[in-house]
């Protein structure tokens, strides 16, 4: 271990005793759980309010997960991501706050990462057999790849999040 992970660990050591000092086995915890996604979620919340209304916040976490499905999934044919995707034009297109954020921030792993993440990889995902389409049995051909390959680069998307949808 070098010196400097060393002192890290060291550094850290008094936070982590800390941490672990007190614990939330004995404070009430509710929990809230739905679907969403295609899998399920849970929130937990350690020594909620007497106030606190679980129907309501319950409603509230569910409504704000399926929003961000309805525009976001690739497995919804009508979501905002999916419109996207499946336009030719290579005009400017409206979409919503939330999506163009989400690109946005897409963009900078992507250069960040020299290309490593690519949000425009979907049409080799599907060719691949692994997105929302059907699968395949066996593995697409070179010149299959070639041609996705013209289409596909995260330096051919341009997105501008400061003009309102």
């Amino acid at each position: 271990m070098s010196t400097s992970r060393f002192n890290l660990g060291l550094a850290l050591l008094p936070i982590l005793l800390i941490a672990c000092g007190e614990s939330t086995y004995d404070k009430p915890v509710e929990e809230l759980v739905g679907s969403t996604m295609g899998t399920t979620f849970s929130v937990k919340i350690v020594e909620p309010p007497g106030n606190l209304d679980l129907v309501a916040l319950q409603n509230e976490v569910q409504a704000a997960l399926d929003d961000i499905n309805q525009t976001m999934s690739t497995y919804i044919e009508d979501s905002a991501l999916s419109r996207f995707n499946a336009s030719e034009s290579t005009d400017w297109q409206n979409i919503p706050g939330d999506l163009c954020y989400a690109i946005e921030a897409a963009g900078v792993v992507s250069e960040f990462t020299e290309g490593a993440f690519d949000v425009t990889v979907s049409p080799l995902v599907d060719l691949w057999g692994f997105g929302p389409l059907e699968s395949r049995d066996a593995p697409p051909t070179d010149e299959e790849i070639d041609t996705l390959m013209n289409d596909v680069g995260y330096t051919k998307l341009e997105i501008d999040c400061s003009v309102p949808a």
